[in-house]
């Protein structure tokens, strides 16, 4: 150990003391190097632990969240079922209620208003529409066989009792009303007096009401000036007309193809009907 002189009484104590201060000075130093060493070691440690620590938390979360998912995806698809099963009895409720409204109909009808009847599906839609028509001879005119077709919709039924077909007696309309299976259409083809040239009507059902869609026929424009109808043919003296629209023969066929949805159609007059009496017993099959 190295010895520092100073020229008085207290020169060795400060010499020996300042070299155990060095020393204790060194020691230090290691003893720090040391503790930063120690420490350097427990952070490594605490990191690594915090790290393991972090991973089994992410594991355990990211188990959690698949078990939340699959939970989530489980009472979803519950939820999914329970809702299509409700609303398979909603139709269910819905059609037995349009069944008893239609056999409400069949009960109450006069015979010489509605006598026959039949169910058919004039839209495709499952639920069938109730047909009438009246074949008593006693009618109002017996020459115009009148029709009903009762159809329905979230609100209940709706009665389209307007249509009819044949020959009326007081002239000016002969023709025959089809109905169009499956497309929810019907067709009324007739020729109209006095020249009796063609026309045809288009209706359409939407939510349980017929309406008018579109109409075409032969337009006659020029008369013979002597009023001289023996030899005058009134489809050379017109013009085809779809709405309000001059076209060809051949247009017009198409857009009547088009507007048919090129179906053929099913004469309302031939429809097999039953009676009041079958008819009531075929709905009570439907409503049980």
């Amino acid at each position: 150990m190295k010895k520092v002189l100073i020229i008085n009484s207290k020169g060795t104590v400060l010499a020996i003391a300042t070299a155990v201060i060095a020393m204790s000075i060194s020691g230090c130093g290691n003893l720090a190097n040391s503790s930063s060493e120690s420490s350097d070691l427990f952070t490594s440690q605490n990191e690594e632990a915090s790290d393991n620590t972090a991973t089994e938390e992410s594991a355990v979360e990211i188990e959690s969240t698949a078990s939340e998912a699959a939970s989530t995806t489980e009472n979803t698809e519950n939820a999914d079922n329970a809702n299509a099963e409700a609303s398979d009895n909603t139709l269910s409720a819905a059609s037995d209620n349009i069944y008893s409204q239609y056999r409400s109909i069949v009960e109450q009808a006069s015979s010489t208003e509605w006598d026959s009847f039949q169910l058919i599906d004039l839209d495709a839609d499952g639920t069938p529409e109730l047909f009438a028509t009246c074949t008593d001879e006693s009618r109002p005119d017996p020459g115009m066989q009148p029709y009903m077709i009762v159809g329905h919709n979230a609100n209940g039924i709706v009665k389209n009792d307007e249509f009819a077909d044949g020959v009326a007696s007081a002239g000016g309309y002969r023709g025959t009303l089809y109905y169009i299976p499956g497309t929810g259409k019907l067709l009324d083809s007739a020729v109209n007096a006095p020249l009796g040239v063609p026309s045809d009507t288009i209706y359409e059902m939407k939510d349980g009401k017929i309406d008018y869609t579109v109409y075409g026929g032969f337009e006659v424009t020029e008369y013979p000036e002597d009023d001289n109808y023996n030899d005058w043919d009134p489809m050379e003296h017109g013009e085809w007309r779809w709405m309000d629209e001059t076209v060809t023969e051949e247009e017009y066929k198409s857009k009547f193809a088009e507007a048919t949805d090129n179906t053929h159609g099913v004469a309302m007059s031939e429809i097999d009907y039953m009676d009041k009496d079958s008819m009531l017993k075929e709905l009570e099959k439907h409503m049980n």
